[in-house]
């Protein structure tokens, strides 16, 4: 008997935590955020490999590398999509503010979330929250071109350090910890704006734990997603030539998820906090 009401205790409350982390509409704010993501998505690859190709044609090669770590579906699908397409000043101009206002719309659906999740009611006005919006998204749109930048020229500026070290062992240093330092990066925008957006007056050290959580989960369902997509068939039998559009749809639905997870993991430490 006590073995039983001990296991129903147990089970109570994980019931109680899952109902805690799923409250304020997770999934359905983690589906409006991915939408917007998934909408700015295309656009920025896009604006990038145009964007390198009238530098150099090293670069537009070494675009087409860095997707190859996405799904091979979804690599393939991207690099289908790119190498068939006419590009043009108007285009790139057209295709960066696109993104850019979806991007924002991601921005502000991470907003709602956080201020749901704090149980705040937002303190800005309507012109102050689009601009607000806007910025961020003009941030998150520079890092990740920048993380972009660090995959492209990772091994220029590994010969780099080579030739000022005059040591070979450097460059396998520099070869693995320039993934490391890509993570490092995305914590740090990610801290940003989890400290930044919500009405809540929040200290840095509130927002790394979720910051982190958020990073390292994104990358390890983004590593198994990936593992089971280019090693089961299922999708290409499932949705056969959309196989590579689906794959972009659920990655990106994981892209949000840990978002999420990571905001509610800070707000629910800091409602505990406030209790005590």
């Amino acid at each position: 008997m006590l073995m039983t009401s001990k296991i129903k205790n147990l089970f109570a409350k994980l019931q109680d935590i899952c109902h805690d982390f799923t409250d304020g509409d997770f999934f359905g704010l983690t589906a409006e955020m991915s939408f917007y993501l998934l909408s700015s998505f295309l656009p920025m690859i896009l604006l990038v490999f145009t964007v390198a190709s009238a530098i150099s044609q090293n670069y537009t090669d070494a675009v087409l590398v860095a997707l190859g770590a996405l799904p091979n579906k979804l690599a393939k699908l991207l690099i289908k999509m790119l190498v068939s397409r006419t590009r043009s000043t108007a285009v790139i101009a057209i295709t960066g503010a696109f993104s850019l206002f979806t991007l924002s719309g991601f921005v502000g659906g991470l907003k709602k979330a956080l201020d749901r999740f704090y149980k705040v009611k937002s303190d800005r006005g309507f012109i102050q929250y689009h601009i607000i919006t806007l910025i961020f998204a003009f941030f998150i749109y520079i890092s990740i071109i920048a993380s972009f930048g660090l995959i492209i020229f990772g091994k220029l500026i590994g010969a780099l350090l080579v030739k000022l070290t005059s040591s070979q062992d450097i460059l396998a240093i520099w070869n693995i910890s320039r993934y490391l330092v890509i993570l490092v990066f995305i914590s740090f925008v990610v801290s940003a704006l989890f400290r930044a957006l919500p009405a809540a007056k929040l200290r840095i050290k509130d927002v790394i734990p979720g910051a982190l959580f958020t990073t390292l989960a994104w990358y390890v369902a983004s590593m198994l997603f990936a593992l089971y997509v280019n090693n089961f068939p299922q999708y290409e039998i499932i949705y056969g030539s959309l196989a590579g559009f689906a794959c972009m749809i659920m990655w990106i639905y994981i892209t949000g998820m840990s978002m999420l997870a990571g905001a509610k993991i800070n707000a629910m430490i800091y409602q505990k906090r406030m209790k005590n």
